[in-house]
């Protein structure tokens, strides 16, 4: 369970790249603010993304790199990549971070450019929205 202030999108969704399978890749990139501890993050993203009915995991939205995206389908598909972040944030005397700026990358793929497109803007627009939200994966 974590408490976020904000995502704090770095970009609006661009046409990144084609990947192996010659689909399109739409890619975001987001840097949030959340109360430490931060321990769950791409499944609390993943848990945004599916309340608002953009993606299932493990069926069309996976995490991390090791997975193997489906190399068929013209659907759209979702990848969730932690990427670091900044240093934590500490109040006057305490031991230990008061808040975590942890950074994330969202990549959508399809054959399809426009479901592509649309899928990414979709998600980037349920993320810029949060704010002060407890997430639960």
């Amino acid at each position: 369970m974590t408490t976020y202030h904000n995502m704090n999108p770095q970009d609006q969704p661009f046409d990144f790249m084609l990947d192996e399978n010659k689909r399109i890749v739409f890619s975001c990139n987001f840097l949030p603010t959340a109360v430490a501890p931060v321990i769950n993050l791409e499944r609390e993203v993943a848990k945004l993304i599916n309340t608002a009915g953009l993606g299932t995991l493990n069926t069309d939205m996976f995490i991390g790199r090791t997975r193997t995206l489906p190399e068929d389908g013209d659907e759209a598909f979702v990848q969730i990549l932690h990427t670091g972040g900044l240093p934590p944030g500490y109040i006057h005397n305490n031991d230990e971070p008061n808040l975590e700026h942890p950074s994330f990358q969202i990549l959508v793929r399809s054959k399809d450019f426009e479901a592509a497109r649309t899928r990414a803007w979709a998600i980037w627009h349920v993320l810029d929205r949060v704010r002060h939200e407890i997430v639960v994966a």
